[in-house]
């Protein structure tokens, strides 16, 4: 396993969110920042993808669908800030992906579902 550096954390946490997704209903602005995460050249462009999740689990109270797109949200701010732009976010986004993948794991309460989650959690070599 190699040491993970910035320019492949995007690709890393978007890979733990697609490990996620099936458990809830699609949405476009997950899709639109998978695609973003896919195209290092519009790494930058996470920022609004961030701030049009954010819109939608504003909307939402609780449950499993928040925390799937709360998840979206930090994988956002991995990737605007792996973009080098200016104003990045908090640098400790990436550290809240185990909390968001906690969260998840706990609501859905299954045995194999959650070695999965930590497998890819743990997997740091996605260059």
């Amino acid at each position: 396993m190699s040491i993970c550096q910035k320019n492949c954390r995007p690709v890393w946490a978007a890979k733990i969110l697609i490990v996620v997704l099936d458990l809830v209903p699609a949405t476009e602005e997950v899709e639109i920042l998978l695609n973003i995460v896919n195209d290092p050249t519009k790494w930058q462009e996470a920022y609004q993808a961030f701030q049009t999740i954010r819109k939608v689990t504003l909307r939402l109270k609780q449950g499993l669908y928040v925390d799937v797109l709360t998840l979206a949200e930090n994988v956002a701010k991995v990737t605007y800030n792996a973009s080098g732009q200016p104003a990045p976010f908090d640098y400790n986004s990436g550290w809240k992906i185990g909390k968001n993948l906690r969260a998840i794991v706990n609501q859905v309460n299954d045995p194999k579902f959650s070695d999965t989650a930590w497998l890819y959690l743990s997997d740091l070599d996605v260059e």
